[in-house]
């Protein structure tokens, strides 16, 4: 929804750092698919996933991260990877992680990350609600 307004170097974290998430598990689901399909269409983007994986940070996510200067950026990088770990309704162990480290490099507190929550489960429940309205 915001991912337009990141520079270049930014959305190629944000894809990294989802392509972590989403591959957590060991398997891409194909709601996970599709939102990262849907995110570089959105930011106008068509990193390729090699592109992705070899982040000039050597896949270290907080050094990514410790890049991503501004506080705007930041808020909008942690508000879309909540909307991809609420993708499929299973926010695991390993994503609640990832997710810690973004919350603790970034120096996001409690309430922040509740509001963020609850902004995501709402986005990809209109989402849900707008795709069975268009399915009718």
């Amino acid at each position: 929804m915001y991912l337009a307004q990141l520079n270049d170097e930014y959305k190629k974290s944000f894809l990294f750092i989802c392509h972590k998430l989403a591959s957590s598990n060991g398997v891409y689901e194909e709601s996970e698919a599709v939102l990262l399909e849907q995110f570089q269409k959105e930011m106008g983007t068509s990193f390729s996933l090699g592109e992705i994986k070899s982040n000039e940070a050597g896949n270290d996510i907080e050094a990514v991260l410790a890049e991503i200067g501004d506080i705007d950026s930041q808020r909008i990088l942690c508000m879309e990877l909540m909307v991809l770990v609420y993708a499929n309704d299973n926010y695991d162990e390993i994503q609640r992680d990832i997710i810690d480290t973004v919350k603790s490099c970034f120096g996001f507190d409690d309430s922040l990350m509740v509001l963020m929550e609850e902004w995501a489960r709402n986005l990809n429940s209109l989402n849900r609600q707008g795709q069975a309205l268009i399915d009718l």
